[in-house]
Formats: structure tokens, C-alpha cells, sequence
């Protein structure tokens, strides 16, 4: 209603309710009709009703960007002063819950492959996290695999057949965490000789390797970027 006809409405996101429960200490757990009801009542009253899409706008990307769920960057925060749960510093105490939430921890293996200075992308269809983003060749396990293991399982030997010829190197772990799921990701850099007759099925898109920054991809796949 804002954006498409400026009308004067204030959003109550995910986002926009963490911005306020802890500008204002809402002590209301914001999944209760009477926590829901006060954020609104809140974010009524400091709406710019002159501009509402752009206020809307504005504390929705604020709550994406600095007033996150984990590691919000407070001292770059230019609400800070004005910010009560900054001031007794309880910011990672808001916004209050009654439901506690089913954190699932899902162990991923992104595999990078070097090959004739050409990589592998796929592309994210199935109705999950990260949708319509680009990443690596994956194999998912439902418990913490080391690389032996993975070279066991069917989808391994799907994706490298049994060339012995290419060298893995793991690059690096991380946990990356989302508001349900943490994702424990390894992943390994896999070098195949220019030699070899190397193929991956047409879900795989084969691009060079220095045109990947054309492609849209989670921020774990960019974290992976940055350091290799």
C-alpha cells in the first residue's frame, strides 16, 4: 500500500519489528497478538507520512543490513543514541519470543572445480533456501562427512566418475549461520588436469572462471569468494 500508492502504513516485518523492540525495549513477545499489536502501534506512530514507501524502505534494509539478528553493528549504528536496548546493553535480548524456534543444522560440501580455466555453477530450483541463486557442485549429508566419506557416496561418483587423476584440496570451513538453519560448509577446490576428458550433466553450467561475478550467489558462495 505504501509503495504502490503512498498510502499511509506503517510495515511490521521481520525486520522492521527487530528495529523497533529494540529502539523501543518491547518487552511484548512479538509472536503474541499483544507484541504484534504494540510494534504496529509503534511503527504507526514514527511512520513519515509524507513518505511512507521510502520510510518502509528505509527501516526494512536498516534491519537487514545493521540491526541484524546476530552480530547487528551497533557501533556503526547511527540510531545508537537513540536506541534504549543499545543504551542497558541488551540489544541481543529483542525481539522477545514466546515460541522457541527449531534451529536445523544442514552439512554442506561445495566442490570448486578448476578445468581449463573454466568452473561449474548450478543453478537453485528446488523450493529451499537461496532459490534461483547460483553454487557450486553440492553434495549435502545429513551428518558432518570428511572427504573419504563423501568419495563414497553415490552422487560423488556421479559428479567425478572414477578419475583418479583430479586433486582435491580443502579450502575452507564455516559455519554459516541463518535464522533456522546454521549450515556447516566445507569446501574444496578440485583441480583437473587440462588434459582429462571432464564433463558435468546439463543442470551444471560450464563458464570461465573469471566470469562467475556475473552470476547471483548466496553470501556463503561470496564468503568462499572473497579469500579464494
Amino acid at each position: 500500500m505504501s509503495i504502490a500508492y503512498g498510502a499511509p502504513f506503517a510495515v511490521t516485518d521481520g525486520n522492521a519489528s527487530r528495529v523497533i523492540s529494540r529502539l523501543f525495549m518491547v518487552n511484548e513477545p512479538i509472536d503474541t497478538a499483544q507484541g504484534r499489536k504494540t510494534i504496529a502501534e509503534i511503527a504507526q506512530t514514527i511512520l513519515d507520512p509524507q513518505h511512507p514507501d521510502i520510510h518502509n524502505q528505509a527501516i526494512m534494509d536498516f534491519g537487514a543490513t545493521l540491526c541484524k539478528p546476530q552480530q547487528p553493528k551497533c557501533i556503526e549504528c547511527p540510531l545508537q543514541t537513540h536506541c534504549l536496548a543499545f543504551a542497558k546493553n541488551t540489544v541481543l535480548k529483542y525481539p522477545i519470543k514466546n515460541k522457541s524456534t527449531k534451529i536445523t543444522k544442514r552439512y554442506f560440501h561445495y566442490f570448486h572445480i578448476v578445468y581449463n580455466n573454466h568452473t561449474y555453477l548450478h543453478k537453485r530450483e528446488a523450493d529451499d533456501i537461496w532459490k534461483n541463486l547460483y553454487e557450486f557442485p553440492l553434495i549435502e549429508t545429513a551428518n558432518p562427512s570428511t572427504l573419504p566419506e563423501l568419495q563414497n557416496t553415490e552422487i560423488f561418483h556421479q559428479i567425478f566418475k572414477e578419475n583418479r587423476s583430479i586433486v582435491f584440496t580443502h579450502k575452507l570451513h564455516i559455519k554459516h549461520i541463518l535464522s533456522h538453519q546454521i549450515i556447516d560448509t566445507n569446501f574444496y577446490k578440485v583441480k583437473i588436469p587440462d588434459s582429462e576428458n571432464f564433463s558435468l550433466s546439463d543442470e551444471f553450467r560450464k563458464i570461465p572462471i573469471d566470469n562467475i561475478s556475473d552470476f547471483p550467489v548466496s553470501r556463503l558462495i561470496h564468503k568462499y569468494l572473497e579469500k579464494f
